[in-house]
């Protein structure tokens, strides 16, 4: 289920289709020096994905990185003890019914993540409110709905929408 892309550093990648249109989603798995898990963008848990993570390391910091990827965010938290719930701006607004340890409105990733992943806030869209992180040691960027790959083989009704 989860892709190793770098020493790590995985993803799992699950269909969505939203208002007819396929859009996909994706989850980025980052290991900590410490061995805890930074969670960006958490898809539906189940049992197969559970035991994965668990493998990894320690499920620590579960990230909903802008206003409308926080679908499966809470269920982290009751299946993990000790996770953290990090929100972008506007969205404890919007789900009033989660509990998060922080909003990630600023620059500085002055969190347990500090030194090995870089995050900044992308201002002017508020709608959105987009978070996005580079881990460091893989020099990947993470970014949810602020860029899309749309390939040919996508379905007609995704490449008219985009």
């Amino acid at each position: 289920m989860l892709r190793q892309l770098d020493e790590n550093l995985w993803v799992i990648e699950r269909p969505l289709r939203f208002g007819g249109v396929e859009l996909g989603a994706r989850m980025t798995v980052i290991r900590l020096r410490g061995g805890e898990l930074f969670l960006h963008s958490p898809l539906g848990l189940d049992d197969a994905l559970r035991g994965e993570l668990e493998r990894l390391g320690t499920p620590r910091f579960a990230v909903a990185p802008n206003r409308f990827h926080h679908l499966y965010v809470g269920a982290y938290r009751d299946a993990f003890p000790g996770m953290q719930l990090y929100a972008a701006p506007g969205l404890p607004e919007k789900r009033r019914d989660l509990r998060f340890d922080a909003v990630l409105d600023r620059d500085d990733a002055s969190h347990g993540w500090s030194g090995e992943i870089d995050q900044a806030f992308v201002r002017g869209y508020p709608l959105m409110n987009e978070v996005v992180f580079c881990h460091r040691a893989s020099r990947s960027l993470l970014v949810c709905d602020l860029m899309f790959n749309m390939r040919e083989d996508a379905p007609f009704m995704t490449r008219l929408a985009f």
